[in-house]
């Protein structure tokens, strides 16, 4: 049992429930958000030599997007935390599959990212695209880009994870 999947499955239990508290206790985003921004920046400096360049991209684009949100436009975190809680629920999954080795956390784990991360964050990425474009700002457009370019990223983890099911079932 690996204790960067411990640390994994911690982080994504508290950003999982600190994000379904938030829904109700709406000034806590950016209490909440800190939390991940702290966590990935850890994960960063602690594992560097174990990330590879898609976990880099996705903690490049998850600081960009969490800096903004608490150093810039502290009404941005409500807006993020859509991302970071539904997210993580597949993280959860793939952490406890990491652990014990038990097929069935495996299927949650692709059923929920494919559900959380592709079809939920399909509907995120461009309904929030669609409003920050109408915005018609700087900080609008960029925040639409990184936004389509982490659901580019999910997409691509979910290629990876379909490729490796399908190389698994045709043993």
């Amino acid at each position: 049992m690996s204790s960067s999947h411990i640390w994994s499955l911690f982080h994504a239990l508290i950003v999982v429930f600190t994000s379904f508290l938030c829904y109700t206790l709406e000034s806590y985003y950016i209490y909440s958000i800190s939390i991940s921004f702290v966590y990935i920046l850890l994960d960063l400096i602690i594992h560097t030599s174990e990330i590879d360049k898609a976990t880099g991209v996705h903690h490049f684009l998850f600081l960009a997007f969490t800096s903004y949100a608490i150093f810039i436009d502290n009404s941005f975190a409500s807006i993020i935390y859509k991302y970071i809680g539904i997210f993580e629920v597949s993280t959860i999954f793939l952490n406890l599959y990491h652990m014990y080795k038990k097929e069935i956390y495996g299927l949650l784990f692709v059923a929920s990212f494919f559900i959380s991360r592709i079809v939920i964050g399909a509907y995120i990425t461009f309904s929030d695209a669609y409003y920050f474009i109408s915005q018609h700002t700087i900080m609008s457009y960029i925040n639409s880009i990184l936004g389509i370019a982490l659901y580019i990223l999910q997409v691509y983890w979910f290629w990876k994870i379909v490729m490796k099911l399908k190389r698994r079932m045709s043993k």
